[in-house]
């Protein structure tokens, strides 16, 4: 599976930036491309799921994913259920550092199409992908360091 990993600093304490990511409401604010629904009430727990669509380039594509690890104020990592992707995790971490914290997350990835799916990777997704976490990552650290 590709892998990309990014990391950043975000002055604030890890106990108000964890809530305001866990929150699958706010993801849309970091991730503009991407609309999200939630199909639990209230605060996440490992075994919930939320929905993510995403319309790019003329295409339209919705998954699933379930949260499968759960750490307050430290981690949340999921999995895709359902969706374009033949396999793909997130692990988003937060570790406390002096002045505020380092959000840290690895995002693994499987495309289908066997031969061809590599390809469309190497030659395409792969270099977007380097620069779309980032720039969300930036986005969550503007807005997590004004609430």
């Amino acid at each position: 599976m590709a892998s990309i990993k990014v990391s950043v600093y975000i002055k604030a304490p890890a106990e108000k930036l964890f809530p305001y990511l866990t929150d699958i409401e706010n993801m849309s604010e970091f991730f503009p491309f991407l609309k999200f629904k939630t199909n639990f009430q209230g605060p996440p727990k490992v075994g919930d799921t939320y929905e993510s669509s995403l319309a790019l380039f003329g295409m339209k594509s919705r998954s699933t994913w379930r949260i499968v690890e759960l750490e307050n104020n430290k981690r949340m990592a999921g999995e895709q259920v359902t969706g374009f992707l033949k396999k793909a995790r997130f692990d988003h971490r937060f570790r406390s550092v002096e002045g505020g914290t380092m959000s840290e997350e690895v995002m693994e990835y499987e495309l289908p199409f066997g031969l061809f799916g590599k390809m469309l990777d190497i030659l395409f997704l792969r270099r977007m992908s380097k620069s779309i976490p980032y720039r969300s990552h930036m986005r969550l650290k503007e807005r997590a360091e004004t609430i």
